[in-house]
């Protein structure tokens, strides 16, 4: 016998071998399920699937046998099934004829060969050189498949099966596999180019790395194959389903793809399929299902067909690509995962997105309009100039470190409220009138006649309060939204959120978690909008206009509000009494207008006076140096305690001598120089008898910012006083001393009632982020 090799033996067909009474046949053990041979009733006409095996190599020279269960034969005390094709020890046969329809089945191990014999029921070898061929040694051959060659020969496998063939690397290009069982076989590598799989049935098959370009197979349902690298482009695979099947790296883009030759995927189910990696380039997928599907990193920008009900139920969709697609008409729910997915320009208008998960995600200019996204996972998120209108509902979202730049959200539902329900516009003019409108008196609010209708905002915001409960009545510019504050909804979270710009207009913020924001801008807009109890502490809100906002409790603690407008604003206690906090935060020329600051919180914080900021005092005793023009050790050191250390080419300049001076402290040599640029030095004789000098901060005050090249660059920001007079403050007020404003007379003065009891820090950047 030649010397036999796996790695070039051929498919030579699939056989069942009948035993002489031709009523048994070699059999993968249907009693005990596993690896074991054994020899079982059967009919040769019409084996069963555990009684046909696949023959590898040469009928006379050589060949393996592959199992019912896919693995190979070899002897361990008794033949048994349980190689892999490239194990050692593979036992080899050949066949020796005793006449036209019978032979014997010989293995050849190590130059001695054996006899396969019949023991009853079990199979056994029985060597030959020395014994006389035993009568149970005798075998028939049932040929159910053609060998390869006569496959290749004939251009068709004749619908016979091929389960668990090994064709992988061979070239079937010219072969119709129309109404052929493939499962389980492995044609991986192999050349199926334009091959016809038309009523074929494949399960578990592999196609790895195929050829499989022009392939003809709609619907065929394929279950658990795999294709991974396959070659899939201009495929006809309509209608097709390939549940659960590996089809990563497949490659589905046609290039030159026309009208009438293109990859077609339409209707195609994928559910629970794996398709990473895939670029579906121009392929049709319209109608096509991927529930459950795993579609990471693929790529559906180029794809026809993404518009017309796609089914992304449960897909896992990280890094997708589906850039400007419509995705109105497509299926999406709560387990479907867009994390880090390319959605810039998407339509997703009117979907209901609740809980899905856009961490991540590339939005910008995606249209969200009339959505739902209660607690929809998008920190990290760009949504830069997304539309996010019609009052959505965001309770609860995660927006934590998105980008909202520019993105318009007027009217949106982000804050711990519940609608209760929606009155038409028309009922604006009626609650102007403090009367309660004839629609609240319907289910399913039920108002009673003894409602009591308070106009915060005429045309926009009322409270109706019905004995204990208390309505809110918003103006979203298309309804009137009736809501209730919610102990179980959770507010929707915004900290450091980059959102220059944005338009918040009538929005619902109610104790909305926005620590850390970035939110100015001209066109920056939180007219009417909601904020009471918000959190926005450390945000940079530098510049930003609130008009008209409820803001009551809102909390402003270490915030940057230089040159930021209050007009209008309610910034009252909230309704259990938690004061309005503006602890720590810089109010250079913040603006208070129409609004007061009722038992408002301003420990710490940077408040300028005509003079500046008033961070600390020292020794009179510094009077003559200062007079002298001398920047002398002992004011360097007094500066140094307050941590504002003055430069080594600090000047300083007399106002009026033996009262007031100013040290200019700008290093024009230092791009990266932060705080005040100068100080202003008063001296100061009390009705107490004390005598200091205090030390203001004054403009300008250097800043760093990001420029449009992402390198940052040195402002200088001018500023005025803080913009808030005594009138709008009660004995409630909290100063920046620490002090509240009643002990205001004439042994403490406001100059010392506004000076911060620790010398304020300026910021050091203005839009800084991430």
């Amino acid at each position: 016998m030649a010397t036999f090799n796996i790695n070039t033996a051929v498919f030579a067909g699939k056989y069942a071998f009948v035993t002489p009474d031709n009523a048994h046949l070699i059999s993968l053990s249907a009693t005990a399920p596993g690896t074991t041979l054994d020899i079982e009733p059967g009919n040769s006409n019409s084996p069963g699937l555990n009684q046909q095996f696949n023959l590898y190599g040469d009928l006379q020279n050589g060949f393996a046998l592959q199992a019912p269960n896919w693995s190979y034969m070899e002897y361990n005390n008794g033949y048994v099934a349980d190689k892999k094709r490239t194990d050692p020890g593979l036992s080899v046969f050949y066949l020796q004829a005793i006449d036209s329809a019978t032979f014997y089945i010989i293995e050849t191990v190590s130059g001695v060969d054996y006899y396969l014999n019949v023991n009853g029921a079990q199979l056994e070898r029985v060597a030959k050189a020395s014994t006389t061929p035993p009568a149970t040694a005798v075998f028939q051959q049932s040929n159910i498949t053609d060998s390869l060659a006569n496959i290749k020969q004939q251009h068709s496998t004749l619908a016979n099966p091929l389960t668990g063939v090994y064709l992988a690397g061979q070239d079937l290009r010219t072969i119709a596999f129309m109404e052929t069982d493939v499962s389980f076989a492995d044609l991986s590598g192999t050349r199926l180019d334009n091959a016809n799989f038309n009523g074929a049935t494949a399960n578990g098959t592999i196609f790895d790395q195929a050829n499989l370009s022009g392939w003809i197979a709609n619907g065929l349902t394929f279950s658990n194959c795999s294709f991974v690298k396959a070659n899939l482009q201009y495929a006809k695979l309509s209608q097709s389903v390939l549940r659960g099947c590996t089809l990563n790296l497949a490659q589905f883009n046609a290039p030159g793809a026309t009208q009438t030759n293109f990859t077609n995927l339409q209707q195609a189910d994928f559910t629970n399929a794996s398709l990473v990696g895939c670029q579906l380039g121009n392929a049709l997928v319209n109608s096509a299902t991927f529930n459950g599907a795993t579609l990471i990193n693929t790529d559906f920008s180029s794809a026809r067909g993404v518009e017309d009900h796609l089914d992304f139920r449960g897909a896992i969709l990280i890094g997708a690509n589906l850039t400007g697609h419509d995705l109105t008409q497509c299926q999406i729910n709560a387990d479907t995962n867009f994390m880090s997915a390319i959605l810039k320009g998407c339509n997703f208008t009117g979907h209901d997105l609740t809980d899905v998960v856009f961490a991540r995600a590339k939005m910008a200019n995606t249209k969200l309009d009339n959505t739902t996204l209660n607690g929809a996972q998008m920190a990290f998120a760009d949504l830069s100039f997304a539309s996010i209108s019609g009052g959505v509902s965001m309770i609860g979202a995660n927006l934590s470190n998105a980008i909202l730049e520019a993105a318009q959200l007027p009217g949106a539902q982000l804050g711990a409220k519940k609608t209760m329900a929606s009155l038409p516009l028309t009922d604006g003019p009626t609650l102007d009138q403090s009367q309660v409108p004839a629609d609240m008196h319907q289910p399913p609010l039920n108002v009673s006649n003894n409602a009591i209708v308070k106009v915060v905002q005429p045309g926009n915001r009322w409270t109706v309060t019905d004995g204990t409960t208390v309505y809110q009545v918003n103006n979203n510019g298309t309804l009137l939204l009736v809501q209730t504050t919610s102990a179980i909804s959770n507010a929707a979270v915004l900290s450091n959120a980059y959102m220059p710009n944005a338009n918040f207009k009538q929005a619902n913020l109610y104790a909305v978690e926005m620590s850390g924001a970035h939110w100015y801008g001209g066109s920056a807009n939180a007219q009417s909008a909601d904020l009471g109890l918000a959190n926005l502490s450390n945000a940079n809100l530098s510049g930003m206009t609130f008009t008209q906002a409820q803001m009551q409790g809102a909390s402003f603690d270490f915030s940057k509000l230089i040159g930021t407008q209050f007009i209008g604003t309610v910034l009252d206690p909230s309704a259990d009494l938690k004061p309005t906090s503006f602890a720590f935060s810089s109010l250079q020329s913040t603006l208070f207008s129409q609004t007061n600051l009722f038992s408002a919180n301003l420990t710490d914080a940077a408040f300028a006076l005509p003079n500046g900021v008033p961070l600390f005092s020292v020794d009179p005793s510094l009077v003559a140096t200062l007079n002298s023009k001398q920047v002398s050790v002992a004011l360097q050191n007094a500066f140094t305690a307050a941590v504002y250390p003055l430069i080594s080419a600090a000047t300083i300049a007399v106002t009026t001598p033996g009262s007031q001076w100013t040290i200019c402290n700008i290093d024009s040599t230092n791009n990266s120089q932060t705080g005040y640029g100068n100080f202003v030095l008063l001296l100061v004789n009390d009705q107490n008898g004390l005598s200091y000098i205090q030390v203001y901060g004054a403009a300008p005050l250097l800043i760093l910012e990001v420029n449009a090249k992402g390198q940052q660059v040195q402002i200088p920001m001018d500023f005025g006083p803080t913009g808030l007079t005594l009138e709008q403050m009660n004995d409630s007020t909290t100063c920046p001393s620490g002090m509240k404003l009643k002990l205001l007379h004439n042994h403490l003065s406001y100059n010392d009632l506004m000076t911060a009891a620790l010398p304020p820090s300026p910021p050091i950047c203005a839009n800084c982020w991430g």
